[in-house]
């Protein structure tokens, strides 16, 4: 499967987690119903911690933390470090950003990625 694009990797790497951390788990396609999960807290719940590990997955098998930590190591915070690191490991804007958030050196805001707001660190 060609992925041309940070998001397209990210799901791609995402699925991989689900096969290899949760064997026997019904794959599916993303619609309404699968999607929806996040508006209910019963099934967040339920899913969370599946969806959370997947995406832990997904993040250090594109992102590796301590490759990601040296690529920012020492570096000023700026937009157009994120739109680096994002281009270097080719991932969205949004995945380094919660990467960073996750394990940047540099305190910051909020960043505007289309009408989303990031939280505060």
């Amino acid at each position: 499967m060609y992925c041309d694009n940070g998001r397209s990797r990210y799901t791609l790497a995402h699925e991989i987690g689900h096969l290899i951390s949760h064997p026997g788990l019904d794959i599916h396609n993303d619609n309404e119903a699968t999607t929806s999960w996040f508006n209910g807290k019963e099934k967040q719940g339920k899913q969370g911690k599946i969806e959370y590990e997947a995406n832990q997955f997904a993040t250090e098998l594109l992102i590796p933390s301590e490759l990601s930590y040296e690529k920012q190591r020492l570096k000023k915070f700026s937009p157009q470090l994120l739109r680096d690191l994002a281009n270097y490991f080719r991932v969205s804007i949004t995945s380094i950003a919660f990467r960073y958030l996750e394990i940047g050196d540099h305190a910051f805001q909020n960043i505007e990625c289309k009408q989303r707001i990031l939280p505060c660190r």
